[in-house]
C-alpha cells in the first residue's frame, strides 16, 4: 500500500476523487428503483437482511414494498414525474414497510394463467453481494435505531455499490504500468473509468455489479503482471482469491478461468526452450487454479447435489415455460444483429428499463474513438517481428518493462494486449451463446446487455489508453476528460429528462427536483455538481501536457 500510495502520481488521485463524485452524483440522480432490476435487487437484500438465510435459487418471490420503489404503488413514494413542489416531505417517506413490505407480488403464470408469486431471478445468482449489503443495511439499522425511510436506506445501498468499485482508475493507471506503457497512455488508462455513465448508473444502483466490476478490476491489475511473465506464488494466490470471489458473486466469473490460464500460457510459448521457466509457470498456474477452486467453488458443488445443475436458473425455467409463436424458427442472425446494434448503447448509456438514453451521435463517437484506440494499440506490430525488449519480458517484474517516464511502449507487443483483453470478447460470446439458448425455447430475444461486459473495463482501458496515447501522445489524457465531461452531461441531460421536473421545464426546475426528492438535503445536487467542476480542473491541471527539460 505504500508504494502505490507514492507511485501513483496526483493526476491519478485526482481522477479518483472525480470517479468517487461522478458515483455520488449519479446515486441521487437515478430515482428509486429506476437502475436494471434495481427492485429485485432490493428485495433479496432485505430478504436478507430480515431473515439472515439466503433462498433457494427458486424460492424467492418479489415483495410488495420493493417493487413500490419502481411502481409507485398509490403514488405514496415514487410519483410519475418527480417535481420540486410535489416531494415527500422527508420526515414523512415511507420505509419499505409502509410500501408493502415482503407480502408476494403475483402474476399470471405463462404456463396455467393463474396468478402465481413473481420470483425473484436474483435469487439464482451467489449470495455474497446480497449477505455483503444486508450485513451493511443491518449495521446502518443498528446504528439508527431501526427500520428508515426506503429512500435514505436505498441510497445507502447505492453509496456502497459507489465504495466497490471506487478504484477503477487506480486499477487502470497500475494495470497499464505493470503491462508497460508510457505514462501518458497509463493515465490516459485511469481518466477511461470517467468516460462512461452507464457505468456509473448501474454502479451507483443496488446490484451485484458493483461487487463484480470491482473484483474483476483488481484481478486485472495481477493479470497485467501475469501475462508479462510475473510468475510468483504470491500473484498466483492473490489471482485465485480473486476469482475465488468472484465466483461467489456472478456465474459469468468462470469465464475468469481460461483468462487467466491465457495470460500463464502466454509467455510460456514464448519461451518454450526454458524449462525452468516453463516449470514455474505450469507451477504458478497450478497454484492459481487450485486457489480459485478452493475458494470460488462451494456454491456451484452446493447447486450440483442440492439441484442437478451448478448454475440453476429461474431465467431459464421461466422462458422454457414460453411458447413460440407457430412455425417459429429460430434464427442466429436475429440475435446478432440486435447485439450489434444493442450492446453498444447499453454499454455506455441507455438508462433505467432503456427508457433514457443518450444520444446516437455520441456512441457513433465514442465507439469510433474506442475501435481507432483499438486499432492503434493491437494492429502496429502484429506484422513484424516483436522488439528485443519484448522478448525478454522477464519473470518477475512486470513493473520494469514500465516506461512511465517517456519513450516508447517498451514490452506492450500487440499479441500481449490481445491475449490481456481477451476476456471482453469471451464475455461478448457468452451474452451471445445466454441470448440464443433463451431465444430457442421461447422465441424472445433477451439477455443482451452491455454492464455483462464490464468485468472486462480495466483490459479495455489499459488498450485504449495505450491506442489513443500512440495517436494523441500527452493529450490523451485530457481527450478522454473532455469526452467523459460531455458524454455525462448528455447521459444527466437524458435522465433529467426522462425522470425529473415536467416536460419542457428548465434545467434548474429539473435540478430543483432531484434536490428535493433526495434524502439528504435540497442543496445536494448544487454542492455536488460544483464538487465535480473543481475536480475535474484538477484533473485536467495535473494531467496537462508538460515540456520535458
Amino acid at each position: 500500500m505504500r508504494r502505490v500510495a507514492s507511485e501513483t502520481p496526483r493526476s491519478v488521485w485526482a481522477a479518483t476523487a472525480l470517479f468517487v463524485l461522478l458515483g455520488l452524483w449519479w446515486s441521487i440522480l437515478s430515482p428509486p428503483g429506476v437502475p436494471p432490476d434495481e427492485n429485485a435487487h432490493v428485495d433479496l437484500v432485505y430478504h436478507v437482511a430480515d431473515t439472515a438465510s439466503y433462498p433457494a435459487y427458486d424460492g424467492r418471490a418479489r415483495s410488495v414494498g420493493a417493487s413500490a420503489l419502481a411502481y409507485g404503488s398509490g403514488g405514496i413514494f415514487f410519483e410519475t414525474v418527480l417535481r420540486p413542489d410535489n416531494a415527500t416531505p422527508r420526515s414523512d417517506r415511507p420505509t419499505i414497510t409502509d410500501l408493502g413490505g415482503d407480502r408476494p407480488i403475483s402474476w399470471p403464470d405463462p404456463r396455467t394463467g393463474e396468478y402465481e408469486p413473481l420470483p425473484n431471478q436474483m435469487a439464482q445468482h451467489p449470495p455474497l453481494y446480497y449477505l455483503v449489503a444486508a450485513g451493511v443495511l443491518r449495521v446502518a439499522r443498528a446504528i439508527g435505531g431501526g427500520e428508515m425511510p426506503a429512500d435514505r436506506e436505498v441510497l445507502g445501498l447505492r453509496l456502497l455499490g459507489v465504495a466497490m468499485v471506487a478504484h477503477l482508475p487506480l486499477c487502470g493507471w497500475w494495470a497499464a504500468r505493470r503491462i508497460g506503457a508510457r505514462r501518458h497512455a497509463c493515465l490516459a488508462a485511469a481518466v477511461a473509468p470517467l468516460a462512461m455513465p452507464q457505468l456509473q448508473h448501474v454502479t451507483a444502483s443496488v446490484s451485484y455489479v458493483p461487487m463484480l466490476v470491482g473484483v474483476c478490476a483488481l484481478l486485472a491489475v495481477f493479470v497485467a503482471g501475469i501475462v508479462k511473465g510475473d510468475r510468483r506464488r504470491s500473484t498466483a494466490i492473490a489471482a485465485g482469491v480473486l476469482t475465488g470471489l468472484a465466483l461467489w458473486t456472478n456465474a459469468s466469473a468462470v469465464l475468469l478461468l481460461p483468462w487467466v490460464a491465457a495470460a500463464y500460457a502466454w509467455p510460456l510459448l514464448r519461451h518454450r526452450r526454458d524449462r525452468e521457466r516453463r516449470w514455474r509457470s505450469v507451477r504458478a498456474a497450478a497454484t492459481y487454479g487450485a486457489t480459485s477452486v478452493l475458494v470460488g467453488a462451494w456454491w456451484w458443488v452446493a447447486n450440483l447435489v442440492r439441484e442437478g445443475t451448478p448454475t440453476p436458473s429461474t431465467d431459464s425455467d421461466l422462458y422454457a415455460a414460453l411458447s413460440p409463436r407457430p412455425g417459429f424458427r429460430p434464427r442466429l442472425s436475429l440475435v446478432l444483429e440486435l447485439t450489434a446494434r444493442w450492446v453498444p448503447r447499453r454499454f455506455l448509456g441507455e438508462f433505467g428499463n432503456y427508457e433514457a438514453r443518450i444520444g446516437a451521435a455520441f456512441v457513433t463517437v465514442a465507439l469510433v474513438v474506442v475501435g481507432v484506440a483499438a486499432v492503434a494499440a493491437l494492429v502496429p506490430d502484429l506484422r513484424r517481428r516483436r522488439s528485443r525488449g519484448t522478448a525478454r519480458e522477464g519473470d518477475a517484474g512486470a513493473d520494469r518493462t514500465a516506461d512511465p517516464g517517456g519513450g516508447r511502449d517498451r514490452g506492450v507487443g500487440s499479441v500481449t494486449l490481445l491475449v490481456y483483453v481477451s476476456l471482453l470478447p469471451e464475455l461478448l460470446a457468452f451474452v451471445v451463446w445466454r441470448s440464443w439458448d433463451l431465444y430457442r425455447s421461447s422465441g424472445v430475444v433477451t439477455f443482451i446487455q452491455g454492464r455483462y461486459l464490464y468485468g472486462a473495463l480495466v483490459p479495455l482501458f489499459v488498450v485504449v489508453g495505450v491506442g489513443l496515447g500512440r495517436l494523441l501522445g500527452r493529450w490523451s489524457p485530457l481527450v478522454l476528460l473532455a469526452g467523459g465531461a460531455a458524454l455525462h452531461a448528455e447521459g444527466t441531460r437524458a435522465v433529467l429528462d426522462r425522470w425529473w421536473g415536467t416536460p419542457g421545464s428548465s434545467l434548474r426546475w429539473k435540478v430543483a427536483a432531484v434536490g428535493a426528492w433526495n434524502p439528504w438535503f435540497d442543496q445536494l445536487p448544487y454542492v455536488l455538481l460544483a464538487a465535480l467542476a473543481l475536480a475535474a480542473l484538477a484533473v485536467a491541471f495535473t494531467a496537462r501536457p508538460v515540456r520535458q527539460p
